[in-house]
């Protein structure tokens, strides 16, 4: 599981890169994907051998060469994924974190749009999961699919762990509720 603080769950846009390896880059406050895609190694030697036209977004090219551009912990955008992609991978740990701190701390951001109904079941909130020329899904998958797909075996267990303890907790609530009224 990723090691970040909580405010790195609450930007509504431009929180990280995750590079081809998995990599999790964590953009600082006001900073934007071009700002550190400018500096990524593969842009600066692109752009140094001409390969690089002049009006070419280095965010662009960063997606292009296989950098996944995180908007946020329920939004990516990256080409050729796989199903063991190493950047789902880390990106599911993400997320992971973000629905379990969202949960402790009974925050969600404002920019977080979800039903009513949904609010209190983060496993059922939308994922968005783009890729560059195609159409965004107007029926995005799951949290709790795209972690289960997506991520390592270890981060679902402790996903489920998480909300499983707090179901628990729920049902002996009720239970020692109608043991005192009933």
């Amino acid at each position: 599981m990723l090691e970040l603080p909580s405010h790195a769950y609450s930007r509504p846009h431009s929180a990280a890169w995750i590079a081809p390896a998995g990599k999790f880059i964590l953009l600082d406050e006001g900073s934007s994907h071009g700002d550190y895609a400018s500096d990524f190694p593969e842009f600066i030697l692109a752009k140094a051998e001409g390969k690089i036209e002049r009006y070419t977004y280095p965010s662009n090219f960063a997606v292009e060469i296989g950098y996944a551009k995180v908007s946020n912990p329920f939004e990516i955008l990256l080409t050729n994924p796989e199903r063991k992609d190493p950047r789902l991978r880390t990106m599911a740990e993400f997320t992971a974190g973000a629905i379990i701190e969202f949960d402790k701390t009974k925050r969600r951001p404002p920019w977080l749009e979800i039903d009513f109904a949904e609010r209190q079941l983060p496993l059922r909130w939308p994922f968005r999961l783009t890729m560059p020329g195609r159409q965004l899904s107007f029926d995005p998958m799951s949290v709790g699919n795209f972690i289960g797909d997506c991520g390592p075996d270890e981060t679902l267990a402790l996903v489920m762990l998480h909300f499983a303890g707090r179901m628990n907790e729920s049902l002996l609530r009720k239970l020692i509720k109608r043991m005192l009224t009933g």
